[in-house]
């Protein structure tokens, strides 16, 4: 069964709305292999079919494949780590990083890919069952085609500037043997990231648009109460029962996206954060001890620099858009609570305050077995552990350095 798009049917400018495949496609192609660890088909592929994510062992044997490449990399760079400690050392040990890093990701999402998938084909039932909670539509075609385009756009800067930059090692480099080896571990670690952080991306993106479009339709019925109040007042039945159905909507919203945090809790958030702090270490006491003029650089410890900066960077951007969900959630609920439901009965009163309960209790938020909460928050205390660890690292290089 293909998976290759139809031209005529799933064009740039034609992107359907309702499915979260096509909308989010460029940035699937990035992310099946290690994250999904399986091929995903929906009506407008070509041959059609129904819209299912389906386990590919293929998949799965090149994920370990490159796990075993990795463990390679850190051997190759610890048989390297000799002699007095230098700052030149800090980019092997950058490296050792970034493949521990990797390979515990990997492993995580081999053995627990099948959560991934349950919540990607929750989803989908979710949006197939979309007339339950009195939508017409949950995904529209002008969200969809942004979603499509923005994603398109991310992937083909990350090809690019990876082949610029792998070409640009080669080109003003002198190539040996152990340099080739680090370049090419560094590529496999690259590409492992790369489809963590474009399944990242892609869930961040597509939730964000999924829960301001069940806001709006909160917003939307409960303003039209209002204006038609004076006119037709919608009976307390029917407006119970609307209520009801968008608040199931929201409820089996937060619960598809809280699936993501069984994935990903609490050991990649918490490696993650990790990680970037120790990138970030090195980068500072890296890059300062250059200026100072302490060590040189080679090209491809720019290279090494430039990847840790960028995924730092990245990490940085998903927090944002971490806030930028929980934050919507608080914008709906202040709304909630300036609604005049004085002007309506008490049961009517009674759910719209169900319904700010079901807001304030149950937040869209990432969050790592309650240690911490993916926002921008978490950045605050990463920013300050960095300067601090930065610094300390300065002092002993000045007195390691008058010894």
């Amino acid at each position: 069964m293909s998976e290759h798009i139809s031209i005529h049917q799933n064009s740039e400018n034609n992107i359907p709305s309702d499915c979260p495949v096509c909308a989010t496609r460029p940035a699937l192609y990035l992310s099946y292999v290690n994250v999904f660890q399986a091929r995903f088909f929906c009506r407008h592929s070509e041959p059609p079919s129904r819209p299912h994510f389906e386990t590919s062992n293929f998949f799965k044997i090149i994920t370990i494949t490159l796990n075993l490449i990795l463990i390679f990399g850190i051997y190759h760079d610890i048989i390297h780590i000799s002699g007095k400690f230098t700052p030149k050392h800090v980019i092997l040990y950058l490296e050792i990083v970034f493949n521990a890093t990797t390979i515990i990701f990997n492993f995580v999402f081999v053995l627990k890919h099948e959560t991934k998938l349950r919540e990607s084909q929750g989803l989908i039932e979710l949006i197939n069952n979309k007339f339950k909670f009195g939508v017409y539509t949950i995904l529209p075609a002008n969200a969809a085609k942004f979603l499509y385009r923005l994603c398109l756009f991310l992937v083909l800067v990350f090809v690019s500037e990876e082949l610029v930059m792998f070409n640009a090692i080669f080109a003003f480099e002198n190539m040996d043997n152990e340099l080739f080896v680090r370049l090419f571990i560094l590529q496999v670690i690259i590409l492992s990231l790369g489809g963590l952080g474009f399944f990242a991306i892609q869930m961040f993106f597509l939730y964000d648009r999924l829960f301001k479009r069940c806001y709006y339709e909160i917003e939307k019925f409960l303003s039209r109460q209002l204006v038609s109040a004076e006119v037709s007042q919608i009976s307390g039945r029917v407006f119970i029962n609307r209520l009801q159905k968008l608040q199931r909507l929201y409820m089996c919203l937060r619960r598809n996206f809280k699936v993501n945090e069984e994935l990903l809790q609490p050991t990649v958030i918490l490696v993650f954060t990790v990680y970037v702090c120790l990138l970030l270490i090195g980068y500072g006491y890296f890059a300062t001890t250059f200026v100072m003029g302490h060590v040189g650089m080679l090209k491809f410890d720019l290279f090494i620099l430039a990847k840790s900066l960028g995924l730092a960077l990245w990490f940085c951007y998903l927090c944002y858009e971490a806030q930028m969900i929980s934050m919507m959630n608080e914008k709906i609920v202040s709304y909630l609570f300036k609604y005049p439901v004085s002007k309506l009965n008490p049961i009517e009163s009674a759910q719209v305050e169900t319904l700010i309960s079901t807001l304030t209790l149950l937040k869209p938020e990432m969050r790592a077995s309650d240690i911490v909460t993916l926002g921008t928050g978490l950045l605050v205390s990463m920013s300050g552990t960095v300067v601090t660890y930065v610094l300390v690292a300065l002092q002993f290089d000045a007195l390691l350095s008058h010894k």
